[in-house]
């Protein structure tokens, strides 16, 4: 396949602002795809190679792309960094100055999708010495034999800043417009939500349908689209949206953490996909330490301690476990408990479709637990009266606050959704 014909829709769906429009220009440039280059496009749409969650990025440096581009057209790198400088985009500046580029080659190649995937496989793998001028090189010889539109959006791919507009949800839109209908979209939602993978929900749907989607399953490794919490104003608001009887929790000042737990391997993602394992490599030693099954998925909050104290820190202190330099430091002098909230999966079955009580119950009996692995403090509450007293020790506990749950046969773990099962109430509320 051309990557022309996948540039010219990328140009397509940048002109637009209309999310309908959007839809259909993709739903029918998916028509009559390969599965394989429809996972491919889908992810370069993003501009990325992989799923949101995969721990490499392209990321190349502005002024290596300056440079590739000054190589790849004639001109001159401060002609080009000028041009940058009044542009802001990279990919303006590769369009412009390839389609005004002083010398064309006889040897130039057209570009397809399979030679565009494996030369920025090779800029995204490129490690050691001289790996900035290898993904120099690189880069130089695609837009050597790229046309304006395709460098446009090799170079804004290479920088991870694509701006074309589409949408995860955009996409799924798409997706079961080309291949199925509407009323299949939320089973459609709901296997990306399951996988934060949009390359493989679109290359199951096209390979094997619905019945492919349906087969799409929770994996450990793979992270869950976080569930959220809806917002009100006063507790006794929150009791009554709960039909008067809710399981409340303490809301702790920490970092949500989404761990995937074997026996011999652990991956920890932030509520953005972003991958913490490194980061609470001793959070997660504890957890594979202490896991009574074989695997599981679990969500809990972690929190810095003071290790003369044991007082739970505000948030700030486990920022700094986020930080790349010095990180050594930071988990010798920072320890972190995690307060555990759910579990989404366990031993090869998926929980999400479980009420809150019984994942509860199963996360407690999931886990030997101990001072720095622990449940988050829960009580159930039918009036409002108890559910201040609840607050007011989530206060005293230095908490921010806490989030109210459902406890009827309808409080599954909605993978992704925002809504009143769960609702959240802090202190700056008052």
């Amino acid at each position: 396949m051309l990557f022309s014909d996948i540039a010219d829709t990328f140009a397509r769906l940048e002109s637009t602002s209309s999310r309908l429009e959007m839809t259909s220009i993709l739903a029918d440039f998916f028509k009559g795809l390969k599965p394989s280059d429809l996972r491919d496009i889908i992810y370069l749409s993003q501009g990325k190679l992989h799923p949101d969650f995969y721990p490499v990025e392209l990321g190349m440096a502005d002024k290596m792309v300056l440079r590739a581009i000054a190589s790849a057209s004639g001109f001159k790198d401060d002609k080009v960094e000028e041009m940058w400088l009044k542009e802001g985009d990279t990919g303006t500046v590769a369009e412009k100055l390839i389609s005004g580029k002083k010398q064309m080659s006889l040897f130039s190649q057209p570009l397809t999708l399979k030679s565009v995937v494996s030369d920025l496989t090779k800029i995204e793998t490129s490690e050691g010495k001289n790996s900035q001028e290898a993904k120099v090189k690189t880069l130089s010889g695609m837009l050597h034999d790229s046309g304006p539109t395709e460098a446009r959006y090799i170079c804004r791919i290479v920088s991870g800043r694509m701006r074309v507009g589409a949408s995860a949800m955009t996409i799924l839109d798409a997706l079961a417009q080309c291949y199925v209908d509407k009323e299949s979209r939320p089973e459609i939602e709901r296997a990306f939500n399951v996988t934060c993978d949009m390359g493989l929900v679109g290359e199951t749907l096209a390979k094997d349908g619905m019945e492919g989607i349906r087969n799409i399953q929770v994996k450990v490794g793979n992270p869950i689209k976080v569930m959220l919490a809806e917002r009100l104003p006063s507790l006794g608001e929150v009791i009554e949206k709960m039909d008067g009887r809710c399981a409340m929790e303490f809301k702790y000042d920490g970092m949500r953490a989404q761990a995937h737990i074997t026996k011999d391997s652990i991956k920890i993602y932030s509520r953005r996909l972003e991958n913490l394992t490194d980061n609470f490599f001793d959070v997660g030693e504890r957890l594979m330490q202490n896991l009574k099954g074989s695997e599981a998925i679990i969500e809990g909050e972690c929190v810095a301690i003071d290790p003369d104290t044991g007082n739970m820190l505000p948030f700030q202190m486990v920022t700094h476990r986020r930080r790349k330099h010095g990180l050594d430091s930071a988990i010798r002098d920072i320890p972190v408990r995690i307060f555990m909230f759910d579990i989404l999966y366990a031993d090869g079955k998926d929980l999400t479709d479980m009420s809150y009580v019984d994942r509860r119950r199963t996360l407690e009996e999931s886990f030997e637990l101990g001072d720095m692995l622990q449940m988050t403090t829960m009580r159930v509450v039918d009036n409002a009266e108890d559910a201040e007293d609840f607050f007011a020790g989530a206060i005293a506990n230095r908490c921010e606050g806490i989030m109210a749950k459902s406890v009827g046969p309808e409080s599954v773990y909605r993978a992704g959704s925002r809504g009143f099962l769960w609702i959240k109430y802090k202190k700056d509320y008052q």
